[in-house]
C-alpha cells in the first residue's frame, strides 16, 4: 500500500469542534447539583454524592470544551500550514 500522506478536511474539523463545544454546553447546563432529597437520616450523604457528581460533570464539561478549542486551534494551524506549503510548491514550478 502506498503512502498517500494525510489529509484533513477543514469542514470536518469545524464540525468536530462544534460538536465538542456543544456537548460541553449541554453538560454544563446539567452540572449543578439538584435540590437535597427528602431521604431522612441519609439526606446529607445523598446530597454529598449528588454534589460530587455535579462537580465531576463540571470537570468533564470543561475538558470537552477544551478539546473543542484545541481541535479548532489545530484546524487553523493545519489550514495555514497547508496553504503556505502549497504556495511554496507553486513557486518551484
Amino acid at each position: 500500500m502506498g503512502d498517500d500522506g494525510f489529509r484533513a478536511d477543514s469542514g470536518t474539523l469545524d464540525g468536530v469542534s462544534g460538536k465538542l463545544r456543544g456537548a460541553s454546553s449541554d453538560l454544563e447546563s446539567g452540572a449543578s447539583a439538584p435540590p437535597a432529597p427528602e431521604a431522612g437520616a441519609v439526606t446529607g450523604a445523598i446530597n454529598a454524592v449528588l454534589s460530587g457528581l455535579a462537580e465531576s460533570v463540571a470537570g468533564i464539561s470543561e475538558g470537552v470544551g477544551a478539546a473543542g478549542d484545541a481541535v479548532s486551534g489545530n484546524r487553523n494551524v493545519y489550514v495555514d500550514t497547508d496553504q503556505n506549503q502549497a504556495g511554496s510548491l507553486g513557486s518551484v514550478h
